[in-house]
């Protein structure tokens, strides 16, 4: 065979590869939009398949939650529509984000890929018109860039791509959510045919009425991959993540220092959010943020203090905290007054109630759940000091948290002012020293583990909380009356 016959047939399987296979378009297209060096990662492929299950109309309305910097925008708006074009160039396309600007930069990237001489050698449909913010081509595809509010709800088309329709900065506003729930009514129904319409809606977790939100309502497919924790697909049913609880998704770019970084940047709300696709409802979802009171000082003397723990089964990256408390009660009014709070092993959680109990003499009482590593801690801790209480809580998690509702809404649960040095009041640092700077804790994160209750991830805060106001309230560990649930559309 003729060495121009046989390169004839090598390019000819290599452009049916690329119209087949998505992934490996991706990696071959990477280099005609990008800069950076290319990182490839398994969660890159399962995107691409789960993409491909639009093309070839097996799901036709599709959510795709990834962190950020993870390639959600130039997988489902630069390169995925490109590929469509390979083998149906006639499609159309609306293409939406919250803002014009980031609209026209993808926008760009897909002209920028059409216009590179590799991909018009696989396929040169001729365009007809390339201006950044709508290309046309003579098989009568085009691309329209708009934006939230914007042009495009007067086209119709075959494919809808929405990324990002609402900004960090105003997923708190209830006008701002509506107007890009709006503008995904508004898109419903602009298919050139309904039966084949694709719709495609791709962003981090904001809010539990954001766009995302709005579309699992109405039962759209979706595909959520948190930073470490593994992912979830109603696409694949049989689909399983590769990683363990506490893998991070992809550490050729993003480790943990910078993750821990962005955390503290954003606080524990939006992180849980935008990284962990768990939004929590700002106000809170049964403790409210406005119930929340701040003391800065604490009252002269107390009727009774006690300490209260939740111990932890292991000391593994990804098992919850070991949590202990001490809480008094002036009154009628229940204040935070101490805290140790870590990633603890047997020993360690066996040292931790002596150093709390030493730091805070008066808090003769020391209520243990009778689980997990507090069983065997509290008996043998019998043996060494008095006031070791063992309690099997009565009701579930929510149940309790809700039993002592009424004193946060009457405004008599205290915590320790944001501005007081945590160190005065949380020891964790003191006794268990952590040099990698993630420990320090801040009230805040706190209140957002108490508020985002039970849409978080570690809530042992929320138990100790609750063991604690139950036993100085006498309250019984179930609520008393039931508020109306949350509208989560």
């Amino acid at each position: 065979m003729y060495i121009p016959e046989l390169e004839k047939i090598q390019r000819a399987l290599f452009i049916k590869k690329c119209q087949d296979d998505f992934y490996f378009f991706t990696k071959e297209a990477w280099k005609y939009v990008e800069v950076e060096e290319y990182y490839d990662n398994w969660h890159i492929e399962a995107v691409c398949r789960h993409l491909e299950s639009v093309e070839k109309g097996d799901v036709l309305e599709l959510c795709i939650m990834l962190p950020p910097g993870h390639m959600k925008s130039l997988l489902t708006a630069v390169l995925f529509p490109v590929w469509v074009w390979l083998k149906r160039p006639y499609t159309r396309w609306i293409f939406a984000t919250y803002s014009g600007e980031f609209s026209l930069r993808d926008a760009g990237k897909r002209l920028k890929l059409i216009r590179s001489d590799w991909y018009r050698e696989m396929c040169d449909f001729g365009i007809t018109r390339d201006a950044v913010g709508r290309v046309e081509n003579k098989q009568g595809g085009f691309f329209l860039a708009t934006s939230t509010g914007g042009i495009g709800t007067g086209e119709r088309a075959h494919y809808c791509v929405n990324d990002d329709l609402l900004r960090m900065n105003d997923a708190d506003s209830p006008a701002y959510r509506q107007e890009a729930i709006t503008h995904m009514e508004a898109m419903g129904n602009r298919g050139v045919s309904q039966d084949g319409y694709r719709q495609i809606t791709a962003a981090q977790r904001l809010d539990p009425e954001d766009p995302i939100g709005w579309a699992l309502a109405q039962g759209w497919f979706y595909f959520s991959l948190p930073v470490d924790q593994p992912g979830k697909s109603t696409v694949f049913p049989d689909w399983v993540d590769p990683r363990k609880e506490g893998d991070i998704l992809f550490p050729a770019r993003f480790g943990l220092e910078y993750l821990e970084k962005q955390r503290r940047s954003l606080g524990s709300r939006k992180y849980e959010g935008q990284y962990r696709q768990n939004p929590t409802i700002p106000e809170g979802n049964i403790i409210k943020r406005s119930w929340i009171k701040y003391y800065q000082m604490l009252p002269e003397t107390f009727d009774i203090i006690i300490q209260s723990w939740d111990c932890a089964v292991k000391d593994k990256d990804t098992s919850d905290f070991v949590a202990g408390h001490v809480w008094g009660k002036a009154g009628g009014r229940y204040y935070l007054i101490g805290r140790i709070h870590k990633q603890l092993g047997f020993d360690n959680t066996m040292k931790a109630v002596r150093y709390l109990s030493s730091h805070f003499p008066k808090a003769l009482k020391k209520i243990i759940e009778d689980k997990a590593n507090g069983s065997p801690a509290g008996e043998m801790l019998k043996k060494e000091m008095s006031g070791i209480i063992l309690r099997n809580p009565k009701g579930s998690k929510i149940e309790r948290i809700k039993a002592c509702e009424p004193l946060f809404e009457a405004g008599d649960v205290f915590f320790p002012h944001p501005s007081i040095n945590s160190s005065l009041w949380d020891i964790t640092d003191m006794y268990f020293p952590d040099n990698t700077g993630t420990n320090n804790p801040t009230i805040n994160d706190l209140i957002d583990e108490l508020c985002g209750f039970p849409a978080v991830k570690h809530d042992d805060n929320v138990d100790v909380i609750s063991q604690a106001l139950i036993e100085l309230a006498g309250l019984t560990g179930t609520p008393t009356y039931s508020r109306p649930a949350v509208s989560r559309r």
